[in-house]
């Protein structure tokens, strides 16, 4: 069975190492630290999920991210995780699941 391809976009690389060592025997784990890392990985393609960060300095955050993807990959499932989540729940309007990343990222 081929293992899924998941990006994990995020600007703090203690929680980029935790996911890796979570999702690395289940899935292929790609990663970005920026915003402009996650939209470059994006357009290489051959994603099956993308978590995005709601904040990734430099270049576009996790919500401009999401829209993005929404519009080009009407598919392509896309989870937005946040420590101010709240103020992202808009993007489930347009099938993008809005999280805590205090809820799974420990």
């Amino acid at each position: 069975m081929d293992r899924k391809t998941v990006l994990f976009a995020d600007d703090q690389l203690d929680i980029v190492e935790d996911v890796i060592n979570r999702l690395k025997g289940s899935y292929n784990v790609q990663t970005a630290i920026c915003g402009n890392d996650a939209v470059e990985r994006i357009n290489r393609g051959g994603l099956d999920l993308i978590i995005l960060d709601g904040s990734m300095p430099p270049g576009p955050g996790g919500a401009s991210i999401a829209k993005q993807v929404r519009e080009q990959y009407p598919n392509m499932p896309v989870i937005l995780q946040s420590g101010e989540h709240k103020k992202y729940q808009d993007l489930e309007r347009i099938g993008v699941k809005v999280m805590s990343k205090f809820d799974w990222v420990e």
